[in-house]
């Protein structure tokens, strides 16, 4: 079976364009994080300008804390990068209940809070 991804298109002031695939939401309870790409594709769309893999791997987030508990914030580690992908901070914004994520990138702490702010909270413990 083929998992359905959703695609996004976020045009550059220059009439460039940022393309993003990412993996679609198949279960209401649960949120894919990771196996996404961005690509910068040129203003005319003929020409790859550049190929970004954010995150390897799909991560299957719950959306809904164990019973007597709710959820206070994500984790989750990036190996590709040394900060937050731009589909982290996505990740926070629609996901529901609405929550904070900490990445680890590279030995760093991030927080992404839940307004898109990305704070570094210095070298991860």
């Amino acid at each position: 079976m083929t998992r359905p991804y959703n695609y996004a298109i976020l045009p550059l002031q220059n009439g460039d364009m940022y393309v993003y695939l990412y993996p679609a939401q198949t279960d209401p309870k649960i949120h894919p994080l990771g196996g996404d790409e961005r690509y910068l594709v040129s203003a005319d769309g003929k020409t790859l300008l550049e190929k970004h893999r954010m995150h390897q791997r799909i991560i299957e987030m719950p959306m809904d804390a164990a019973a007597g508990s709710t959820t206070q914030a994500g984790f989750h580690s990036d190996i590709f990068s040394g900060t937050p992908e731009d589909s982290d901070v996505f990740h926070v914004l629609i996901r529901r209940p609405l929550v904070e994520e900490y990445v680890v990138a590279q030995g760093e702490l991030y927080q992404i809070q839940t307004d898109g702010t990305i704070v570094d909270k210095g070298k991860a413990p």
